[in-house]
């Protein structure tokens, strides 16, 4: 009987020190993450709003240097289909949302 109590509280002292390992782990693989985003001194958000300055930048240069004038909707929306086809095989972008279910109800 006294076995037996033993090695149940044996188990359960390796799991917390198991998961107490675990956290201190994650905290300190976390931490260098935040030491590198507040060395540049940028967010997240700018960071997007960097990319999306470069993609407007693009997109002024494409529509001024272009033999034919593009549509600026096609160029965007074939840029998002583009993103998220990168993502994943399977995420898609449907532009009409609201046209989409209409057509598809039954």
């Amino acid at each position: 009987m006294k076995l037996l109590r033993i090695r149940s509280g044996l188990q359960t002292s390796t799991k917390i020190s198991f998961l107490i390992l675990l956290s201190v782990f994650l905290v300190c693989m976390s931490l260098p993450l935040g030491w590198s985003s507040e060395d540049t001194g940028k967010t997240v958000d700018d960071k997007i709003l960097e990319s999306l300055a470069l993609f407007s930048d693009v997109l002024a240069y494409v529509q001024q240097l272009h033999l034919d004038t593009p549509d600026s909707k096609e160029i965007i929306e074939g840029a998002i289909k583009g993103m998220l086809r990168e993502l994943d095989p399977y995420s898609q972008f449907i532009p009409d949302y609201l046209e989409f279910q209409t057509q598809n109800q039954g």
